[in-house]
């Protein structure tokens, strides 16, 4: 492998997220801000209305637009050399960083005041589900979504699978312990609902098509580790932890340990770019390798 800082100027050494984009160059985003590298250079992005550097969660829209945000809730797009703001959800979002999918028609963002449709061309913002909404995860048509509802003057800890305006409940989380950093990782046939309580890691089983739930058994490395990313590769599970990456066969519905990658650093993205032989690793204090 090759630290990233050695063979060019890196920008930063504190990274959350890589993504390819269909031209090949690779984009991070940073604390600093966000960056794309052509092999050579970095190129900064940034808009003069920006609340704060760092910015999150990469995605890639359909015409080639690459989206991300902040906790300040602004929501950004780069095309054609800019950083364009699309809007300044400050008010939805209430400083807590929130998830977003990108919709045929609109954007849809999950915050602790509820789910919005906000319109691409003329930004109609609208409500379709009321309640905090603290973790989410999409594949395919489907959302996936941990939220914390008042039923009968006491807090449900629920899991919602939402297809369009449509949603239905899957499962209550019944926890005597507090649920701390829950996060949904959906895939092709599964997803996974972690938790840490207790200072434990749970992990829960959704079946996509019948949307059964099963409890797992956590593998004893992650048990204490704090998670950052779930991704498949391969047919295998990648998760992205405190000590580096724990690469797991799955299969019966039990994690077997493959191999442990860059035991010492926190990793928080991998991307494997176009010709399959590249790994590209961001890791949270410590720049990037590949």
């Amino acid at each position: 492998f090759e630290h990233l800082a050695n063979i060019s100027n890196l920008p930063d050494v504190e990274f959350y997220d890589i993504l390819e984009d269909h031209n090949h160059y690779i984009w991070f985003a940073a604390d600093k801000g966000l960056f794309r590298y052509d092999g050579n250079t970095y190129q900064r992005y940034s808009h003069p209305n920006q609340k704060a550097n760092s910015l999150f969660q990469l995605k890639e829209d359909d015409d080639g637009k690459i989206w991300c945000n902040n906790i300040y809730g602004q929501l950004f797009y780069a095309e054609n050399d800019q950083l364009h703001l699309f809007l300044d959800a400050s008010q939805l979002v209430k400083g807590q960083l929130a998830a977003y999918t990108i919709l045929e028609n609109d954007i849809r963002l999950f915050t602790i005041t509820g789910i919005y449709d906000v319109n691409k061309i003329t930004k109609k913002i609208t409500n379709i589900f009321e309640g905090l909404c603290i973790s989410n995860a999409n594949s395919h048509d489907s959302n996936y979504v941990f939220t914390i509802n008042e039923e009968a003057g006491l807090n449900k800890n629920s899991i919602y699978k939402i297809e369009g305006d449509h949603r239905i409940k899957i499962f209550d989380i019944e926890s005597l312990g507090l649920i701390q950093s829950p996060k949904l990782f959906a895939f092709k046939n599964e997803v996974f609902f972690t938790y840490k309580s207790d200072d434990k890691n749970i992990i829960y089983l959704t079946n996509r098509v019948d949307n059964s739930v099963v409890k797992l058994e956590t593998p004893p490395q992650l048990n204490n580790k704090t998670l950052y990313n779930l991704l498949s590769f391969d047919n295998d599970y990648w998760f992205l932890t405190t000590a580096g990456v724990f690469v797991y066969e799955f299969k019966d519905q039990v994690f077997s340990l493959k191999e442990q990658l860059f035991n010492t650093e926190s990793i928080t993205d991998v991307e494997i770019d176009y010709n399959n032989n590249n790994y590209w690793f961001a890791t949270l204090d410590n720049g990037v390798f590949v």
